[in-house]
């Protein structure tokens, strides 16, 4: 065998070798690479399960929430309906002498009129029944929007955790 042969057969020899382990390196990173494509897949699986999971649980906050601001909300109408219910009885009350007025919201039973023996009831007594029921009925409705609204405010910390 000549000098070239045997330089050829080296060179063949070579090449192989070189393949051989261009072959098996390219093989171990494809296993390398499919592993880490496979860790990537599971991470990006617990992600979106943990996600899904929070998700469900403010979804689950919410709807205590609004179920607490519900009944917070059917209690303030139920108040509000006492009030009106409260200042139509005290104009009532006051119409029919069941209840009185103190201070400046009495008045005398009656005005004189100018023809003589004549007296009739004074039309400002029921007005002024009107306005304290009015006034009353204002004031517990306002009290009935504070109650429903701190309730409200305390419902919605109790569900944050605060």
């Amino acid at each position: 065998m000549t000098i070239w042969a045997k330089f050829a057969a080296f060179l063949l020899v070579l090449g192989a070798v070189y393949a051989w382990g261009h072959h098996d390196g390219g093989q171990a990173g494809a296993l390398r690479l499919a592993e880490v494509t496979a860790s990537q897949a599971r991470l990006a699986q617990g992600v979106a399960e943990k996600a899904a999971a929070a998700e469900r649980m403010a979804r689950a906050a919410e709807r205590a929430q609004a179920a607490a601001f519900n009944a917070k909300d059917q209690q303030y109408q139920q108040d509000l309906r006492h009030a009106k219910d409260d200042a139509s009885q005290l104009a009532s009350d006051l119409r029919a002498a069941r209840q009185r007025l103190r201070g400046p919201w009495r008045c005398a039973a009656s005005v004189p009129s100018a023809a003589a023996g004549t007296a009739g009831p004074d039309a400002g007594a029921d007005d002024r029944a009107a306005s304290a029921g009015r006034i009353v009925g204002a004031a517990a409705a306002c009290d009935a929007q504070v109650r429903g609204l701190q309730a409200i405010l305390r419902a919605e910390r109790s569900t944050d955790g605060r």
